[in-house]
């Protein structure tokens, strides 16, 4: 694990000042406190920061140069399957290796196969080479999104990072980070900057799965891995099982290989206790867990985590909260996203990996069991609407429905709600009504969820940035993480959308940042692309039934816990770890806000509207309008530390 950056010159009017690319490295030292190195080749610059894992000598040192001194590389990640990669290598070519490094493979892997030797690795990357026999950058991101990669392009320069701090860092004159207003947009609906949007116009992220090259003044983007969501229902239930085990072993097995200490997060729930079970049975020694409580026994799970932890004879390491930390602790926090996060829940994470790497330097934790085996129930109501609006298709062929439209949305509530209570739901025609009056208006399901489960409605959206052109287009961005090949069915539909967008730009972004605060690498088996392939192939029913949710998951829990007192804790309805965030900025936050959201160089900066800022703090007196002052808090937070901290007086 570490941190990479680089800087690529596209005109010959200057040369690369070695400090620039010394300050981007050093923003990264987080990410990697072992080592750090910087090649530079011309208009071309390589920088890194290691967090040593595998081979801990200075064999490993980066930007790693090839043998005839032509190529180099800098890689952010593991590669799980180096050792087969090399011993393939080994035969094939006859290369002999000089350390016992992934990122030496890699290289090789490279040498040999050129663009394809992506299609070779398994693991979690970000990864940059440069080919000075045909002038090639190379940026590439692993398949799911697990490890970040941030660019910025003008006709002048281009520069990459694994933090966007990195990026800001050096002060290049020319450089133009002008406020993306339509990704402004974006993150006020979702609560982060989905891929490939950042704050700035001209800083993008390359994407999951997303290989970039740079030659000859010519940028080129390919997508080289993406998966599809079609169920295949002539799978059965006992093989499905087996199959899964099986994959979830051996992806837990890779990512136990480490010169370093390894552990896993255990909150007790189905995930974190199926790569538990795995790892203590794989691991040498006793495996060590971590999970972080709450006094509060209405947010505490922790007796769930102990459980498992007893039965599988864990060395438990349990962190308990109890009103947070301090608040400028919490504000320094929420601020190390490096830009814009809404996402609270990274507190908690933020200190659970600050306890882990007191004992170890890995983590393995169970995210993507939620999205892939449609954990959340949010997504079964959405199932559920998503089948009745089929209804809705079908009542709208009725009469009644051109009724409906002039009598408007005011009477249809009134018919709707007199229909509900004298002749029942059960009814289709109240059913084509009902859904009529909550569907009709929206004209696909990308619309649906961006209006209905977005954080700030579309009116206040308006009024806090002003409206511009293309403001009613924020669908259109769901509607690229629906891939054209993904079933229509619900539930494969659903989880596909929620792979690539919730997965990928909230939960990987929190625990990548979060646990690189404290250099802690966190790995994630049931992101191996291998179960994400078998999971979006899964039937239907084996995710979703009446009787619950990751119904395969839960059948495998009963092989791997056969305890019926240990299984039925799994029952157990399923919640987040809850945080005080509205306790701080009704308290003692309270002054911070009101001070930084009068800021005249907060609103221009951000082309926010005055105004619109002040009712934000009115409807907050009156209890009302918290998630937008938490959108708009985490917003200022950033500009903050990034913005107005570099501001020259």
């Amino acid at each position: 694990m570490c941190g990479i950056a680089g800087i690529a010159l596209l005109d010959n009017g200057r040369s690369i000042q070695p400090e620039w690319i010394a300050l981007m490295c050093d923003r990264l030292a987080h990410r990697g406190p072992d080592d750090s190195g910087i090649h530079i080749d011309g208009n071309i610059a390589l920088g890194s920061r290691r967090l040593a894992i595998q081979d801990t000598s200075q064999a490993g040192h980066m930007p790693m140069v090839s043998p005839d001194g032509k190529v180099v590389i800098s890689l952010n990640g593991e590669i799980y399957n180096f050792r087969e990669i090399r011993e393939n290598l080994e035969k094939s070519s006859g290369t002999r290796f000089r350390s016992n490094t992934d990122t030496e493979v890699v290289l090789t892997a490279y040498l040999e196969y050129d663009l394809n030797f992506v299609d070779h690795l398994n693991g979690m990357f970000a990864i940059a080479i440069w080919d000075s026999r045909c002038n090639r950058l190379v940026l590439v991101r692993d398949r799911v999104g697990i490890k970040p990669l941030y660019y910025y392009l003008d006709d002048k320069i281009l520069l990459f990072a694994s933090e966007l701090q990195a990026i800001l860092a050096p002060p290049i004159p020319g450089l133009n980070l002008e406020i993306d207003r339509e990704a402004l947009n974006q993150y006020l609906i979702f609560g982060n900057y989905p891929s490939p949007f950042t704050p700035f116009s001209k800083v993008r992220k390359l994407s999951p799965g997303e290989l970039l090259t740079l030659e000859a003044g010519s940028l080129k983007r390919h997508t080289y891995w993406s998966a599809s969501f079609v169920p295949n229902d002539s799978i059965k239930m006992g093989d499905a099982v087996d199959h899964l085990e099986e994959l979830i072993e051996s992806a837990v097995q890779y990512r136990l290989i480490s010169d370093v200490p390894v552990g896993t997060f255990l909150s007790g729930g189905i995930d974190s206790s199926v790569i538990s079970a795995f790892a203590a049975k794989n691991v040498s020694g006793t495996l060590k867990t971590f999970s972080i409580g709450h006094v509060d026994p209405k947010h505490d799970e922790s007796k769930f985590s102990r459980l498992i932890s007893t039965y599988l004879g864990t060395d438990h390491h349990e962190l308990t909260v109890d009103e947070g930390p301090h608040p400028e602790k919490f504000v320094d926090i929420m601020g190390r996203f490096n830009e814009p996060f809404y996402d609270y829940s990274g507190v908690p994470t933020y200190l659970v990996s600050e306890l882990a790497r007191k004992d170890v330097t890995v983590c393995l934790s169970g995210d993507g069991g939620d999205e892939l085996f449609f954990g959340y129930r949010h997504l079964a109501r959405l199932a559920n609407s998503y089948d009745r609006r089929n209804i809705c298709a079908q009542g709208n062929k009725l009469p009644i429905v051109g009724l409906l439209k002039l009598l408007g949305p005011g009477v249809n509530r009134y018919l709707f709600h007199g229909l509900k209570h004298t002749i029942g739901l059960e009814n289709s025609l109240t059913r084509a009504i009902e859904h009529f009056h909550y569907y009709r208006p929206y004209k696909d399901w990308a619309e649906y969820i961006t209006k209905v489960h977005g954080h700030m409605n579309f009116g206040d959206r308006c009024a806090l940035l002003g409206g511009f052109d293309g403001m009613g287009d924020e669908a259109d961005y769901l509607r690229e993480c629906i891939s054209s090949s993904d079933s229509r069915e619900a539930i494969p539909f659903l989880s596909g959308i929620e792979f690539r967008n919730y997965l990928q730009n909230d939960i990987l972004t929190k625990v990548d940042r979060m646990s690189m605060q404290h250099s802690l690498e966190v790995r994630v088996p049931l992101l191996d692309h291998r179960i994400v392939e078998f999971a979006a192939s899964l039937p239907s029913s084996m995710k979703s039934q009446k009787g619950g949710q990751k119904v395969i998951l839960r059948k495998l829990c009963e092989r791997l816990y056969p305890d019926p007192s240990v299984h039925r804790s799994f029952s157990r309805p399923k919640h987040g770890f809850g945080f005080p965030w509205l306790r701080y900025i009704k308290g003692p936050l309270r002054e911070y806000i009101e001070d930084g959201f009068g800021n005249s160089r907060f609103q221009s900066d951000l082309g926010l509207d005055p105004h619109a800022v002040n009712h934000l703090l009115e409807s907050f007196d009156r209890d009302a309008g918290y998630r937008n002052v938490w959108l708009v808090f985490c917003l200022l937070v950033w500009w903050d530390r990034n913005i107005d901290s570099g501001r020259s007086v």
